[in-house]
């Protein structure tokens, strides 16, 4: 082979490089966005079965620590009774885990809508999103009691790591696009 010949066979592998490179990220990140679906949507189910247990008990709770949180599917907290199967009258209760942590939540301390004590406490196991920063209920109205319809979202903070999404934004108002949520994914739930 020539020199020429070398060259030419070496720029048609660039330029073929050049259209294949973008489109491979931009699938990588479209299926990042469908992981992370698929994980909110587990992470809601086993918001609603956990609630389903143990809501009467989390109405007892003064209104900051009626605030879910991830922990809260991993560990009773304290004052949840346990569901005991051997007791003929404990139809309810704690009847964990409800996921399986895949890693722990980490805060970066900015307060103006990043990972804070908001939703966690730091070294709390998490499940992670695929961008691997951890997935966070946010709960518009903590203090409404059972019977009353509440409020929560399944977030996770996209490919950038920020929330767009206000933990006060009702979902409502994000679900009509009157608010923008960014790149955040999110599925909201109306517990009673």
């Amino acid at each position: 082979m020539t020199l020429t010949e070398l060259v030419v066979v070496m720029t048609i592998l660039v330029a073929l490089a050049g259209l294949i490179i973008p489109n491979l990220n931009a699938r990588t990140e479209q299926a990042r966005e469908v992981i992370a679906d698929t994980s909110l949507v587990t992470v809601r189910d086993a918001v609603m079965q956990f609630w389903s247990d143990c809501k009467y008990d989390a109405d007892k709770l003064a209104d900051f620590e009626r605030r879910l949180q991830m922990v809260d599917l991993f560990y009773p907290r304290v004052g949840f009774r346990v569901f005991d199967p051997t007791m003929p009258d404990a139809k309810r209760g704690w009847n964990g885990p409800y996921l399986q942590p895949t890693g722990s939540y980490q805060m970066t301390g900015n307060a103006s809508g990043d990972y804070t004590n908001l939703y966690g406490a730091y070294g709390d196991p998490a499940v992670l999103d695929p961008w691997q920063r951890p997935l966070v209920i946010q709960d518009v109205a903590p203090g409404v009691l059972v019977g009353s319809p509440r409020d929560l979202r399944i977030v996770s903070a996209g490919a950038d790591g920020v929330f767009q999404i206000s933990p006060a934004t009702p979902t409502a108002v994000l679900r009509v696009g009157a608010v923008d949520s960014g790149d955040d994914l999110y599925v909201g739930i109306t517990l009673r």
